[in-house]
């Protein structure tokens, strides 16, 4: 046999060989690429337990690491509800990758789903330290400022919005945050202004289309109001929230039959919802109807309904059905 069918066998360093194999790994680097993109895929439609398996076996096989550990992170907080397990993929992404941005906002964002907002604003710091870019460092000053909105520190809330728009002034959420921010100010013709500024820029938004709506019946211009939750409705027929607020909106419009339907429609599509409850008493008292009133505050009140949403219901059975 030559030298070089020698070299072949023993080193596999033949031509044909070579190609061979750089074609394997080819195919295989596309087809771990395949997988994070159905994981990726399916976490952004919220079938946390479906991306699982995908992350789980990319992780043993150290593919994709970072991506994976990540992602399989999310999976066991969001979707199989141990954020212990979740938490540890996120230390293991933080202490391999030390120096990236994500698995820090990543953790940042766990905490902050937890409620432990001083420890999320610790992550979201040290994750603004290794923003590559403008729009990543917008995002997260977004999320600092969403840590502070959640403890009523409006004012902080409010300078990390604005330092967010200052950063990248494409950043919707910078803007959302500031409408919610002013809103909670008692500034509501400035809340509603940056509403519309955002559905000028994505003018078929549902979320912003509920926000914009819910700013107009804060300042009683419910027909306005009617014609916004109209489109946000059309937009997304399952989303409770826009039957109910459109049922609100209706029963203070003097409409008790439409308010009823909306409001029912809403409870149809979340048996949970408190506030949906709470209104539905309110539409039966304008309709005299005492018993079913009642019996729908109570509900709404089993349900954990609270002041957030207005200090009137307590007050208002009390006095009516007591």
């Amino acid at each position: 046999m030559t030298m070089r069918g020698l070299a072949c066998i023993g080193l596999l360093l033949c031509p044909g060989a070579l190609l061979v194999l750089t074609g394997q790994a080819h195919a295989q680097s596309r087809s771990d690429s395949l997988q994070l993109e159905k994981a990726e895929g399916l976490q952004q439609k919220g079938d946390w337990r479906s991306a699982f398996p995908l992350y789980d076996a990319l992780v043993k096989r150290e593919v994709l690491l970072l991506e994976s550990l990540i992602g399989r992170g999310k999976s066991w907080c969001y979707g199989l509800k141990d954020c212990d397990k979740g938490m540890e993929d996120l230390r293991q992404a933080i202490s391999r990758f030390p120096k990236d941005m994500r698995p820090h906002a990543a953790r940042g964002d766990m905490y902050l789903a937890m409620k432990m907002v001083e420890r999320a604003r610790e992550d979201y710091s040290q994750a603004l330290e290794f923003a590559p870019t403008a729009g990543d460092s917008a995002r997260i000053w977004v999320n600092i400022g969403t840590t502070h909105y959640q403890v009523r520190q409006f004012d902080r809330a409010k300078i990390c919005y604005e330092t967010a728009h200052a950063v990248d002034s494409t950043n919707t959420g910078s803007l959302f945050g500031l409408s919610n921010v002013l809103e909670r100010q008692g500034d509501a013709e400035g809340a509603l202004a940056i509403m519309y500024q955002l559905m000028e820029r994505e003018p078929d938004n549902a979320i912003y289309m509920n926000n914009l709506a819910y700013r107009l019946i804060t300042l009683e211009r419910f027909a306005e109001a009617i014609q916004w939750y109209d489109k946000a409705i059309a937009r997304d027929p399952k989303h409770g929230l826009s039957w109910n607020n459109r049922g609100y909106a209706r029963m203070r419009s003097g409409d008790l039959k439409g308010a009823l339907s909306d409001i029912e429609r809403a409870i149809a599509l979340n048996r949970s919802n408190s506030y949906a409850y709470r209104n539905l008493a309110l539409v039966r008292k304008e309709m005299g109807q005492k018993d079913k009133s009642c019996a729908a505050f109570e509900k709404a009140f089993d349900l954990g309904y609270t002041r957030q949403y207005g200090p009137d219901a307590k007050g208002v059975y009390d006095a009516y059905c007591r």
